[in-house]
């Protein structure tokens, strides 16, 4: 742990660093140490670091259950799930973690839904989600995630056969019967600690809080870096 948190401490980490990937994509030993911390990297297909990412097509029923038991609309349906298996943004969700434990901070683990448009989805396995990007948010202005499926579903948007063969590059074992899908949505891991109601004249949480929510459960914002993980998408008609 010693030699961890020294990589730690030497890569400075700031609420919104924006250098911290290219840092770890260069140390695979350093990040090595720290996916000793992420036991779902045990499991992965991929536990090389020669791409970027892949993209895992197989049966992940929490992910459907989950889906299933939070879609009202119920004209919508999965087709395929695809776990995200990216070691350097997971690395940089775990080093998130460690240094808020070690600022004596609470933090729990969520898992929400993140609806996007088609051509988001490749950008957000790359980089994960960029909070630079949000041009408004009635609860932030933050990146929005939600525990239900049904209201995530209004943020995505139909997707073309352009934006689905980028998606088709990074599939680690190409399956040619995969089912067709018009829409995608994220299923992502999120670091939680204190949450306070939130408008859109809030740029960054109170002190002391570190998401902003709608008040009813359904939307929940966030505003750092690395603070969350897109471990699943979503592949739906």
């Amino acid at each position: 742990m010693n030699d961890l948190s020294s990589g730690i401490e030497s890569l400075q980490l700031s609420s919104r660093s924006v250098e911290e990937t290219k840092i770890i994509r260069k140390n695979h030993a350093f990040l090595r140490d720290v996916l000793l911390f992420a036991p779902e990297f045990g499991s992965w297909k991929n536990q090389t670091f020669d791409k970027p990412f892949h993209l895992v097509l197989g049966k992940f029923p929490s992910v459907n259950e989950r889906f299933d038991g939070t879609m009202r609309l119920r004209n919508y349906t999965v087709q395929n799930v695809v776990r995200v298996e990216n070691p350097f943004l997971l690395a940089q969700y775990y080093l998130k973690k460690i240094q808020i434990e070690k600022r004596n901070a609470t933090v729990g683990e969520k898992k929400y839904f993140h609806g996007t448009k088609g051509h988001n989805v490749v950008p957000i396995c790359l980089n994960n989600f960029n909070w630079r990007k949000v041009v408004t948010g009635k609860f932030g202005h933050g990146i929005s995630f939600s525990p239900r499926s049904d209201y995530s579903r209004h943020s995505c948007s139909f997707m073309f056969n352009l934006e689905k063969s980028e998606i088709k590059k990074y599939l680690f074992a190409y399956d040619n019967e995969i089912s067709d899908y018009y829409y995608a949505m994220f299923y992502v891991k999120v670091l939680q600690g204190n949450e306070h109601y939130g408008s859109h004249h809030t740029f960054v949480p109170n002190p002391g809080y570190d998401t902003t929510t709608n008040g009813k459960g359904t939307v929940y914002v966030k505003y750092e870096d690395a603070e969350f993980y897109p471990e699943y998408i979503v592949l739906m008609t």
